[in-house]
């Protein structure tokens, strides 16, 4: 396990955080955290990507919303809106199968690891709950 993902796993266990680990391989170079979530209106899953510089972190929600073909055009300009509301986050629209996902990547040094990816998972959890919200109105409208 490379550091930055054990330095995160390890203020996981101490605040008590359910998570589960699947350590690089050959054929990937990445550590993966994933963080189950049970939100108000969806469950979402957190993934977090460590590289082996133990320097950066892409945290990734996938699939939050699936997009009716028909509805691609109206939820690219909410999509869009999302992006101008959210300081932290970046929303994408996954063409090979219609998902949103929301993504945010952080640069860090080998101090706080497991504090700067705790305030991030809080962040991309909550962001993703209130853009939820906004893209299911966007799809039933």
């Amino acid at each position: 396990m490379y550091y930055s993902t054990e330095q995160c796993a390890d203020f996981f266990d101490r605040q008590g955080i359910r998570y589960s680990v699947k350590e690089a391989a050959d054929d990937d170079k990445r550590d993966i955290i994933r963080l189950p979530y049970a939100a108000e209106n969806t469950d979402i899953i957190v993934h977090m990507f460590f590289s082996d510089d133990n320097e950066d972190v892409a945290i990734r929600v996938f699939g939050l919303v699936k997009v009716q073909e028909a509805k691609i055009p109206k939820m690219l300009d909410v999509i869009n809106e999302q992006n101008r509301c959210f300081r932290f986050a970046k929303f994408c629209l996954n063409m090979d199968d219609h998902t949103i996902q929301v993504e945010i990547d952080a640069a860090f040094r080998s101090h706080n690891i497991g504090e700067i990816c705790d305030e991030l998972v809080s962040r991309i959890v909550s962001i993703s709950q209130d853009a939820y919200a906004e893209f299911m109105k966007a799809m039933w409208s």
